[in-house]
């Protein structure tokens, strides 16, 4: 968590810096997080705009408290050199819906707030330059998103380091390709759904939580829809493996996270002087 500081010196951080108030805000979630688009802004809406960001620092963090280690117990049921118990998966999966729909719809409530400070000629200049975008999801690999339990082509991975037989290799290849083929969709309506959602939030006229909290549940849904393809991917590319290559799999992810473990340890050392 950061360091809070004194909002006299958070504004003064914020005018200081150089990446920050350099660029003008071409979308409102440019004026989100700890170094926000300030080009504009009276020295007023900066302070208000920094203990915004602050609550919802806050908010994000408790969330995570609660992500962490539902997420840690769907690694570690995927980890493990044993079967996979897919009902306890799901059921895991499940609690991590509610918490992810709370997380999206205070984001939306943080960003109506950011709205709410700015004047109706910030709010123009701002849908004056907005261009919608969408997320693109053309290189992404089936199990991002998915949490914790990504698989594949991740630091925890079980096919990394692994020697896998030519196979197995197109056996994985063709899970990937279905899995793509499965997202596509997904993907597809969580762009539309998305760049509506921003066009509404980066209008001129008023906007309230009514008019973007069902889009904003559309999102959440296709975010669950898309880590339950992810999460059936994982299931499929271990099942590909024998029981050594498991085993290593295992034996490697626990190395890996003994090594961040020190990593952390010794940043917090490093942080408290000791």
């Amino acid at each position: 968590m950061r360091a809070k500081q004194l909002l006299a010196l958070a504004v003064g951080l914020y005018l200081a810096a150089g990446a920050v108030g350099r660029a003008e805000t071409t979308n409102i979630r440019d004026l989100t997080g700890p170094h926000p688009q300030i080009s504009g802004l009276s020295a007023a809406q900066v302070q208000q705009l920094s203990a915004l960001e602050r609550a919802a620092d806050v908010q994000l963090n408790a969330a995570m408290e609660q992500v962490m280690p539902i997420s840690q117990a769907i690694t570690d049921s995927l980890g493990g050199p044993g079967p996979v118990d897919r009902a306890e998966l799901t059921r895991l999966q499940a609690e991590l819906a509610p918490i992810f729909a709370d997380v999206a719809d205070e984001q939306l409530i943080y960003l109506l707030q950011i709205r709410a400070l700015l004047t109706p000629a910030q709010l123009s200049a701002i849908a004056a330059r907005f261009q919608p975008t969408r997320r693109g999801h053309g290189s992404e690999d089936p199990t991002s998103g998915a949490g914790s339990y990504a698989v594949f082509r991740d630091d925890l991975g079980s096919t990394r380091g692994q020697h896998l037989s030519d196979a197995q290799m197109a056996q994985l290849a063709t899970l990937e390709a279905a899995a793509k083929a499965e997202l596509a969709p997904i993907w597809q309506e969580t762009d539309t759904d998305y760049v509506q959602l921003d066009s509404l939030l980066n209008s001129a006229g008023p906007v309230t939580f009514e008019q973007l909290e069902p889009l904003q549940q559309r999102l959440s849904a296709l975010r669950m829809e898309h880590d339950a393809v992810g999460l059936d991917f994982a299931v499929k590319v271990l099942a590909l493996l024998t029981p050594a290559q498991r085993a290593q799999a295992a034996t490697l992810r626990a190395q890996v996270a003994a090594l961040h473990a020190q990593e952390v340890a010794l940043r917090n050392a490093a942080a408290s002087g000791n």
